[in-house]
């Protein structure tokens, strides 16, 4: 029987060797002083039904890609690896059969996305304790699954709570935050998660956080936001994949051509993707151009500007993120925001007693998105450059 070799670097920078036999069915890497453990050889092990990484102090890199090549995998535990700061589960989809799944105590994770669980259909324990102290986990792409639960740490969900409270009873007390982005979500994600959607709360305003998600999934995040309907993104997950991207580019257009938004558009990189987009490039520059020639905010009540119809043009969402002034700011604050919209040839006028309203020209829904972005800089900036 063939031996496998998982060799280690230390702490010290000595290095080590685990040695198994490849048809074993359990492995316990425990208590390594490992820097980065080196798993690669567990692609030989097909037998592998349990893989537990437990308590490696100093464990800061672990690519679990090779378990992929483990179909009869059942118990996965990572635990106790407090130097652990990111990991992909994405090779756990492959892992069909995983029945028991446990992570405790990983605490510097910077944020975990357990969607890849999905494929998880025998999957009876899920334990998620203190993994990351700031990080929220969405339970979203789960919420389907009635397993043995333990979680204890932030998590969130897309839907809003009293859905998961009527819809799934069992999660109700395993989350914190509803209504909530935490992950962009893939392609298969988002085919899971939109019939829950489309179900239980067909006016979500993240709508527009998948058909976002879906285009960065198909190398068009340079779009930007796109103002689509729940029909519209309905056809897009029901044509064949090999048409999406030319769907999601004349949706695209469309949306230029009636004078839509152009928040988050990158011009650089429109004009690669399509000819059609390149030829509206003047188009969006003009756009971007008219929403500022005269903005009218409203001064609150102790002094704080609302900068709401700031954050609906493209000029104003992208120099109001970058200051991170969020949709309200003091006089001091705005200085800034208003020279660089004059530098651009805009204008803004502030006014008390105002009634204000979303822009004609972006639905409501997209509004509400918008600003939720404004809210969230870690999803803002994974959709803008990815």
């Amino acid at each position: 029987m063939d031996i496998i070799v998982i060799p280690y670097t230390d702490s010290y920078g000595e290095k080590h060797r685990i040695k198994f036999r490849s048809d074993i069915s359990e492995i316990k890497l425990a208590e390594t002083h490992a820097i980065e453990l080196d798993i690669s050889s567990l692609d030989k092990c097909t037998n592998l039904q349990s893989l537990e990484i437990d308590r490696n102090k100093y464990l800061e890199h672990l690519n679990l890609t090779p378990i992929s090549a483990c179909p009869d995998l059942q118990i996965l535990k990572i635990n106790h690896n407090p130097e652990l700061r990111k990991l992909d589960l994405t090779p756990v989809s492959s892992c069909t059969r995983i029945k028991k799944f446990e992570m405790i105590g990983n605490r510097r994770l910077k944020s975990l996305d357990v969607s890849p669980l999905l494929t998880c259909k025998e999957l009876i324990s899920l334990t998620l304790v203190y993994n990351g102290s700031r990080h929220y986990i969405d339970i979203t792409p789960l919420l389907n699954f009635s397993p043995e639960i333990n979680i204890q740490q932030r998590t969130c969900s897309l839907l809003e709570g009293g859905t998961i409270k009527r819809e799934y009873p069992q999660w109700i007390r395993y989350f914190m935050h509803s209504g909530m982005m935490s992950i962009p979500y893939n392609e298969a994600t988002i085919r899971h998660v939109f019939p829950m959607i489309e179900k239980h709360e067909p006016e979500s305003i993240y709508i527009s956080f998948l058909i976002h998600c879906l285009a960065r999934e198909y190398g068009l995040g340079g779009l930007g936001v796109i103002d689509c309907s729940l029909e519209e993104l309905k056809y897009l997950l029901e044509i064949e994949p090999s048409k999406i991207e030319r769907e999601l580019i004349r949706i695209y257009c469309k949306q230029i051509d009636r004078g839509g938004t152009t928040i988050q558009a990158n011009i650089e990189k429109l004009s690669t993707y399509h000819r059609n987009l390149a030829s509206r490039i003047e188009a969006i520059n003009s756009l971007r151009e008219m929403e500022i020639k005269q903005i009218v905010l409203e001064k609150m009540w102790g002094g704080e500007i609302d900068v709401k119809p700031l954050l609906f043009t493209a000029w104003g969402f992208r120099i109001c993120t970058a200051l991170e002034l969020g949709t309200y700011c003091k006089d001091d604050s705005f200085d800034r925001v208003r020279k660089s919209i004059e530098q651009l040839g805009g204008s803004i006028d502030i006014q008390e007693d105002v009634k204000l309203s979303f822009p004609k020209h972006i639905s409501n829904n997209l509004c509400n998105y918008i600003l939720r972005l404004v809210e969230n800089k870690y999803i803002r900036e994974k959709l803008r450059t990815e």
